[in-house]
């Protein structure tokens, strides 16, 4: 799954001691001019580094190796007494606290309210499918779970561990990434790298580094509900043009003014190049063929188009990589506005054609989980039929899926997925109390279900929302014996549902939230729960309320987490602050000194360098959640110190993008990055905050940038989501130059079909954001992983 080149095999023949005319002579040049190519290669290694091999798949995702694995740990220090309790919040655990770190203030014991005991019970066996959608199955009735669960407790886990224990998975499942295709990533997580490039600043190991448990994954997958969105850069660029008139006569916003363009674009350039790819007569690549499928998918608006999807979803001598991306590019047929949506008939033929390969026990369960999630994302486009309404069949046909034991989890974790995204009116009582069960612990279809499977259950559960579901988060928040990996779910699902909960269920959560945060015992947990405090403060500041800061005392705790807490919290805590002060504009006494405060602790983290470059990063990111323009300049001085980490240089980019309006001395330093040929990460990272910047320069520097050949092709990945945010339709033509070029390396081209793609998407949010609204990615599978890295 790799679009790294393919390199000449060695020939015997062109061996010189192999060769029928050797001489010793020539003997002696060849073993000089070894050894002067091996000193030049050195050199080059030493003066540029080295750009990092993507594993490019499905429609561009890139995927940087992995970092290399971090020096062993120090011997743990003696236990230090335990910690002095002062009013003020900001609790550590003595294990996790590093002999340097102050000590902080103790917190405040909130009222926690009693939970009820979860009601027993068998769940409603869902009622078998009309033949409209599918062949139906016998329904399988479910083990009667027992009344009383007593599920067995959770041995509490040691001062290293920071995550679940690995699922029993299926022996053909690889577990570790292949080299060549990508694939196979471990369960428990994808494990992202800094990008390459040599690192001169100071990082600071015991912060996690780049892995799933550090708080850069957290950021990775959701900083696009943060960044500026496309309609933001294009106010931008109208601001700096003036107003947009178009062919009618009256003048129009640019967003409008966009999306008129963009269907004309569309049609007469951008859908013909990517059919051209996809006619088996051209032969197209098979890392080509998967970039346009995905491309053609997005912008589309032909039914003939869902049709040419499916014949390559279900060409079985095809390759895996083309069969995957198709299946999942039928996913991206949703349209968000009700004009440009396909027609409820043509939608449910393509339902039937996924449901089929879900059926089909001989296709791999790659290709059936991508369906699965397919299924997940038309759930809200819509249904021809009066008994398709709402889903009801597709929610009923992916819960007969379930009900196999199936011999990996790729495959169950995408079917969970998929109900979660359904229409909750057509989700039955039964299938939530199903999904409940496997959450507790309880028996289902008489067998148990894994830690990992009991997590994205309980994703499913809080993504349906409906009545009982805060009971259920708070009731495996609060309990004690609840494994890691669900924990952390629940944490995940009280950040992404915060802006759903009533006025007093966020009061109830907060002050429930204290307990819960006893009851995490690892970095990661306690971190998570730091994001989600800043989310329900948001959330609650956003409601122009202030209960939750007058009555408890997260706020506080908040702040002193992000300034005094342990080393590897402390950047979950900053960015949970940086969440929590977005939205702060209330006037009320308790909200002032709270945004005062948390301006404060994050600008000081900054400017102070408290902690590693790891440590400062997490400050300077938050600073752009927070669009604090009174930052500005202490993140430009950042960004302009070429002696720091450039991966930190790169949050630094992307913070100014946030807040906009950057300086020209902040502007220059990002071009001077974008061309820095050793620092792979940063020249990526400016190059997306460029686009997100948005100008008609911003956009001559990216549209050559991708062009230029020989140039990195993580930085050419990082380009095309730039100018898919930047949306300007003046670089189509070079980016479908680019694809069109036969010169250039496959996996560049591949990147520019990508290109095309975000670029003319109709969506204003692009529809694999609903699979990272919720995306439980401390136990991502490798299909769920894949899905979630797609540009």
């Amino acid at each position: 799954m790799s679009l790294s080149v393919a390199r000449e095999p060695n020939c015997p023949h062109n061996h010189p001691n192999n060769h029928p005319n050797n001489h010793p002579h020539d003997r002696t040049r060849s073993l000089r001019r070894c050894v002067l190519a091996l000193a030049v290669l050195c050199a080059a290694f030493v003066l540029f580094g080295s750009d990092p091999a993507p594993a490019e798949a499905h429609g561009g995702n890139f995927q940087p190796p992995p970092p290399p694995p971090p020096p062993p740990p120090p011997p743990p220090p003696p236990p230090p007494p335990p910690p002095n309790y002062k009013p003020g919040g900001g609790y550590v655990a003595p294990g996790l606290r590093e002999p340097k770190d102050p000590t902080t203030p103790g917190p405040k014991t909130p009222t926690t309210p009693k939970i009820p005991d979860d009601p027993g019970g068998k769940p409603p066996t869902p009622g078998v499918p009309t033949p409209e959608f599918g062949t139906p199955t016998p329904p399988t009735t479910p083990e009667t779970p027992p009344t009383q669960p007593t599920p067995p407790p959770a041995p509490p886990p040691s001062e290293g561990d920071t995550g679940p224990r690995a699922p029993a998975t299926d022996p053909k499942t690889p577990t570790t990434p292949d080299p060549k295709t990508g694939a196979g990533s471990p369960p428990n997580g994808y494990q992202p790298s800094t990008g390459g490039g040599r690192t001169r600043g100071k990082t600071n190991a015991a912060a996690g580094g780049n892995t799933v448990e550090s708080w850069q994954t957290w950021w990775r997958l959701h900083r696009w509900t943060y960044l500026p969105d496309r309609a933001e850069v294009l106010r931008r660029r109208a601001a700096q043009a003036g107003p947009v008139t178009g062919e009618d006569g009256p003048k129009r916003s640019e967003t409008k003014a966009w999306e008129a363009r963009r269907g004309m674009v569309s049609r007469s350039v951008a859908i013909p190049l990517l059919l051209r790819v996809l006619d088996p007569q051209t032969r197209s690549r098979q890392e080509a063929l998967s970039a346009a499928l995905i491309a053609l998918a997005k912008v589309s608006g032909d039914p003939e188009h869902i049709e040419l999807l499916m014949r390559y979803a279900q060409q079985r001598d095809g390759a895996p990589i083309v069969r995957e991306s198709a299946t999942l590019a039928v996913g991206l047929l949703r349209r968000s506005q009700a004009g440009l949506r396909f027609e409820a008939k043509d939608l449910d033929r393509a339902r039937i054609d996924l449901d089929a390969i879900l059926r089909d026990k001989k296709v791999p369960d790659r290709t059936r989980s991508f369906a699965a999630l397919s299924l997940g994302m038309l759930a809200d486009q819509p249904y021809a039929g009066p008994l398709g309404k709402d889903g009801l069949l597709v929610t009923r046909a992916l819960w007969r899926h379930l009900e196999v034991q199936h011999a990996g989890e790729d495959l169950p974790v995408a079917l969970m997925a998929a109900i979660g995204m359904q229409p909750p009116a057509g989700v039955p009582d039964g299938i939530r109390e199903g999904l409940q069960s496997i959450v507790v612990g309880r028996r289902l279809f008489g067998r148990t279900w894994s830690d990992n499977l009991r997590s994205h259950a309980l994703s499913a559960r809080l993504r349906l929302g409906g009545q009982g579901w805060t009971h259920v988060m708070m009731r495996v928040l609060s309990d004690r014996r609840t494994p890691t990996a669900v924990r952390r779910a629940a944490l995940l699902g009280l950040g992404a549902r915060a802006d759903d909960l009533s006025g007093e269920d966020r009061l109830m959560c907060a002050q429930a939230w204290g307990k819960a945060f006893k009851a995490c015992r690892d970095p990661m947990s306690r971190g998570l729960a730091w994001i989600a405090v800043g989310r329900l403060l948001r959330a609650e500041m956003g409601a122009k309320r202030a209960d939750v800061l007058f009555q408890t005392d997260l706020d506080e705790r908040l702040l002193r987490a992000a300034e005094f807490g342990s080393v590897q919290e402390r950047g979950f805590a900053a960015l949970g602050l940086g969440i929590a002060r977005s939205t702060a504009t209330l006037t009320h006494k308790t909200v002032v000194p709270f945004r005062a405060e948390a301006e404060r602790v994050l600008r000081e983290g900054v400017s102070k360098r408290r902690g590693g470059d790891d440590l400062v990063a997490a400050y300077v990111v938050a600073l752009g959640i927070a669009r604090d323009r009174g930052a500005v300049s202490a993140i430009a001085a950042t960004l302009e110190d070429r002696g720091r980490d450039p991966e930190m240089r790169g949050h630094a980019a992307l913070a100014l993008a946030q807040i906009g309006q950057p300086t020209a001395r902040a502007m220059k330093a990002m071009q001077a990055a974008l061309l820095d040929r050793r620092q792979i990460e940063l020249r990526g990272q400016s190059a997306l905050a460029l686009g997100l910047i948005g100008g008609r320069r911003q956009a001559f520097v990216l549209g050559q940038q991708l062009k230029r050949e020989g140039g990195s092709q993580y930085v050419r990945a990082y380009t095309a989501m730039a100018l898919g945010r930047l949306g300007d339709l003046r670089n189509l033509p070079t980016i479908v130059g680019v694809a069109g070029n036969a010169r250039m390396h496959d996996e560049t081209r591949a990147i520019a079909l990508a290109a095309v793609g975000l670029l003319c998407d109709p969506e204003e949010t692009p529809s694999l954001s609903r699979l990272r609204h919720f995306a439980n990615y401390p136990t991502r599978t490798p299909a769920l992983n894949e899905a979630l890295d797609i540009l």
